[in-house]
């Protein structure tokens, strides 16, 4: 399960919610989800996904710009084509981030955000850990054709051994396509 989807589980469980049976369920990658539930269609995702399915994002606006704004992730809710709210979620750097971060410096490796989250998000975590490449709003095809642009130069090795610490499954599958494996 994607880390947004089981934070988001993990506190839906502590609220009291129940596992409901979910059909058809299907993942939009970078985009969002979307599942039949009793009968209803329910979407769950970014501002984007939401608004490429024909639903409007506008009673959620200003309080959800507010989140935003605070380097939050936002994740749109609608059930039958109708927004019915938002979840706000917020990331927390791990307490030896930095401190990684400074020894990787030290041996010449320069550190890079890739995410999926917003700018905002992004620049937040990468502020609070010395991060200044920051590629924000990225899809996951995004990511790897950016880790792709390392591939056989001087970089790569560096690269892959600093990425495989975030996505080990994308780093493997790349460099088993870039030595023909």
């Amino acid at each position: 399960m994607h880390f947004l989807g089981k934070a988001i589980w993990a506190a839906y469980e502590q609220k009291g919610g129940t596992n409901e049976t979910a059909e058809n369920f299907k993942v939009i990658a970078g985009q969002g989800v979307s599942a039949a539930v009793d009968g209803k269609t329910i979407l769950a995702g970014k501002e984007d996904f939401m608004k490429g399915q024909g639903i409007s994002t506008e009673s959620c606006a200003s309080p959800a710009k507010a989140e935003l704004d605070q380097g939050a992730t936002v994740v749109y809710i609608a059930a039958d084509q109708q927004l019915i709210g938002f979840i706000s979620l917020r990331d927390t750097v791990r307490e030896d981030a930095n401190k990684t971060l400074e020894k990787l410096k030290a041996v010449g490796i320069t550190s890079m955000l890739l995410t999926g989250d917003n700018r905002q998000a992004a620049g937040a975590i990468a502020a609070g850990v010395g991060i200044s490449d920051v590629r924000a709003n990225l899809l996951p095809e995004e990511k790897k054709n950016i880790i792709k642009g390392y591939a056989g130069g001087a970089l790569w090795h560096n690269c892959g051994s600093v990425f495989v610490v975030v996505n080990a499954a994308l780093l493997l599958r790349l460099k088993d396509t870039d030595s023909g494996n």
